[in-house]
């Protein structure tokens, strides 16, 4: 009978693969890596094919050693340098998406196999141009099959 009411009880729990953990330096601030469970059923990092993801924002800062080869492919359509941050937003949410998770820099990325795209599409001073967002979208879709 014991042995009944744990096998039950061992089909009641799901079972939770040992993830590999996050050692960057802010790992304890990316409280929703932990909400959402990122990683949880990974048991290390797995060997997937780049993915591109286009982040179609305020830019990027270039400099930033969480994305060194990680940008395959960058543009304004705004003016100014893509790899120029005004507002900081671009390079928050490419972070959030692909960080480089293995550097010991700062923060690790949810899309750890990810390629950026990155399109500007926010001016200097915070306006978004319409048009520039649709042109970034057409750019990207193009981009999504070369770099």
């Amino acid at each position: 009978m014991l042995a009944l009411v744990v096998a039950a009880t061992a089909l009641a729990v799901p079972a939770v693969a040992l993830a590999f953990d996050n050692l960057e330096p802010l790992a304890a601030k990316e409280w929703y890596l932990e909400q959402d469970q990122a990683w949880t059923y990974w048991s290390a990092p797995p060997k997937l094919a780049p993915v591109k993801v286009a982040v179609i924002d305020s830019g990027i800062d270039g400099s930033h050693p969480e994305f060194v080869g990680r940008i395959v492919a960058a543009r304004s359509f705004v003016g100014g340098s893509p790899f120029h941050d005004d507002q900081g937003h671009g390079t928050f949410v490419a972070g959030e998406i692909g960080a480089n998770p293995f550097n010991s820099e700062g923060i690790a990325g949810l899309a750890f196999n990810a390629q950026l795209l990155i399109a500007k599409v926010v001016g200097a001073d915070g306006n978004v141009s319409l048009r520039g967002e649709v042109a970034a979208i057409h750019w990207a879709v193009d981009k999504r099959g070369r770099a």
